[in-house]
């Protein structure tokens, strides 16, 4: 390549004007600037060591949001039981303090059992949650359901000297209301009693139980009414008998306490005549 003379050749060595203005705004007043970065650090450190992350290990229950109208929830829903927290050294929250919620608004009561999130917030505004356990829960819902079943008297076997009379129940059938698959075991409503072997008869209100084809009892539904009155006539064979047994020596039995009436008569007659004998004297 050709230079002309008195061209002026650049430097091409040394750093451009503007490179050299920003180097000179950094540089300018350097320590002051150093000391300000030294005294940030300082600041975050000492913020910090004043906070601190702690885990809560207890029981906050989870709530229901949004739960469809006329449904049942089959099983509890599982509280959270740990959290992870950061807060400032001073602040120690406790389980009142974080509230958890699960929402069923597009839970389907026929879909089965289904996995939610969890929410969890603080209702103090000094403690961030960082984490918790469990994140997500089971949910089953299912829908309510009506069902008519039959009152049956349970009164057990009874006793060898007892005869038992027709039984009466009012109201004969009720309402079972519940979940639709649960309602699907219940067959009717059980009335149970104790018969007394003195014979006295059966006439109350009795508490009514839900139960399945084999006689247990079934949970989680309501029976409506909740009682119903059982009356249940008894007759006791013994009293019959003794009854019987004191007809044959009736007149026996009359003699003697003729006897003793009479004894009892001459007995007071001399008391009474000693009394008289006594107040003559005296006189």
């Amino acid at each position: 390549m050709a230079v002309h003379a008195g061209t002026r050749i650049p430097d091409v060595g040394g750093p451009s004007p503007q490179v050299t203005r920003v180097i000179g705004v950094i540089l300018h007043n350097w320590p002051l600037k150093l000391a300000a970065v030294g005294l940030a650090t300082l600041l975050y450190g000492g913020l910090v060591l004043s906070q601190s992350s702690a885990t809560l290990t207890g029981v906050v229950p989870v709530d229901v949001r949004n739960q469809p109208p006329d449904t049942f929830l089959l099983q509890s829903i599982r509280p959270v039981t740990e959290i992870r927290y950061f807060t400032p050294a001073n602040v120690r929250p406790i389980e009142s303090d974080f509230e958890a919620w699960v929402d069923l608004a597009d839970v389907d009561p026929n879909g089965g059992p289904v996995s939610l999130p969890v929410h969890l917030e603080s209702i103090d505004p000094r403690v961030r949650v960082l984490g918790f356990e469990p994140q997500n829960v089971t949910v089953d819902l299912d829908k309510l359901s009506d069902k008519v079943v039959p009152v049956q008297v349970d009164h057990g076997e009874a006793p060898p000297t007892m005869t038992l009379g027709d039984e009466t129940i009012d109201p004969t059938e009720v309402h079972v209301i519940g979940p639709a698959t649960v309602l699907e075991r219940v067959t009717a409503a059980r009335a149970s009693v104790v018969i007394q072997s003195s014979g006295i008869d059966v006439d109350q209100d009795v508490e009514l139980v839900a139960v399945d084809s084999v006689g247990d009892a079934v949970p989680q539904v309501n029976v409506d009414p909740a009682s119903a009155h059982v009356g249940v006539p008894g007759r006791s064979l013994a009293r019959r008998f003794v009854r019987g047994s004191r007809g044959v020596g009736s007149g026996a039995h009359r003699t003697r306490i003729r006897r003793r009436r009479q004894r009892r008569d001459i007995a007071a007659s001399a008391l009474v005549r000693s009394a008289v004998a006594r107040r003559a004297h005296a006189e």
